[in-house]
């Protein structure tokens, strides 16, 4: 089918892939989360939480954290997409590794020159074992970047003049991935979150114009 890849209060973890996408496959249709976590998922290639292939990827309220992507040509140990605009939106990417580029995300064009947008997410501690920890966009990608922090900006374009109020190269301070609060699967386990740790210098450094809804971040506060 071409219908959309939708996702809401979720959690995606512990799965595994021989080829792309570990956690979620998509092709040639659009990605949608919302209040949802991907975690511990691993892949044999690229995307080891997220493969997004010809189609946009949209991520807001979520958590990318754990996975992973192996062999020498894995990119995108978080997430991966090729020909498709990626934005992220209050989101957490973390903790992810790839045995290729862009242990957090990796974006790859294939002649598409996709919008690569982050807003009020934090993108740090990831681990790339060939370029760019944390992101890696296409070299032809529009980055529209703001309010977010990106604890390693090597590789990825990411300047003090990209966007407005971003927090650049260094440690976000986050919790384990854990039940922090916010919405409960039904067996009624709570999907996890990182939790900023006191002195984290991503407090109180979102949109400061910004306007609900949501009233709520992933973890209900």
């Amino acid at each position: 089918s071409n219908g959309t890849v939708m996702l809401t209060n979720s959690t995606v973890s512990g799965n595994s892939s021989g080829r792309n996408g570990g956690g979620i496959y998509a092709y040639s249709r659009p990605v949608i989360l919302s209040g949802s976590t991907v975690s511990a998922n691993r892949s044999n290639g690229d995307g080891g939480g997220v493969y997004s292939a010809r189609g946009a990827t949209e991520i807001s309220n979520s958590t990318i954290s754990g996975n992973t992507s192996t062999g020498s040509n894995a990119d995108g140990g978080g997430i991966a997409t090729i020909s498709g605009n990626v934005t992220l939106t209050s989101s957490t990417v973390t903790n992810n590794s790839s045995g290729g580029n862009g242990g957090g995300v990796y974006s790859q064009n294939s002649g598409a020159s996709p919008l690569l947008t982050v807003q009020n997410s934090i993108i740090a501690g990831n681990i790339a074992t060939g370029a760019a920890n944390d992101l890696l966009p296409d070299p032809t990608s529009t980055l529209d970047i703001d309010f977010s922090l990106i604890g390693d900006t090597t590789g990825s374009g990411v300047t003090a003049a990209t966007g407005n109020g971003n927090v650049l190269n260094v440690a976000p301070l986050l919790g384990p991935l854990a039940d922090n609060g916010g919405s409960s699967l039904p067996d009624g386990a709570v999907i996890q979150t990182h939790a900023l740790l006191g002195g984290s210098p991503a407090f109180n450094t979102g949109d400061p114009s910004f306007v609900s809804p949501p009233n709520f971040d992933q973890r209900g506060t």
